[in-house]
């Protein structure tokens, strides 16, 4: 069981670096390999984990919550800059269509 929180621990620092260079695809990947590793920690029903097992869980969970916060950012910068981007083209057009 160890070996999957620490696989989930790998997995969340590739999503944090992929996440920081705007590599969603790749991002996207982790949270599939992530969301297994879960799946696959807790199909037991008689789980037990000990302190420093939930210690790490809960860090996750933090660390999870930050990435979301930091992807619904990302996410806000792209929504203002294509909306700029559209905005230019439609001058750009009607600028054409006067010539």
């Amino acid at each position: 069981m160890s070996a999957n929180i620490d696989d989930i621990g790998s997995y969340l620092d590739q999503l944090e670096v992929y996440c920081h260079n705007g590599k969603l695809d790749d991002a996207q990947g982790e949270v599939q390999k992530i969301d297994e590793c879960i799946k696959q920690l807790f199909a037991n029903q008689d789980v037990e984990l000990s302190d420093t097992q939930v210690s790490m869980l809960t860090h996750f969970y933090d660390k999870i919550g930050e990435l979301s916060d930091l992807l619904g950012s990302q996410k806000a910068d792209v929504s203002q800059k294509l909306g700029k981007h559209l905005s230019n083209k439609k001058k750009i057009n009607a600028y054409k269509g006067m010539q």
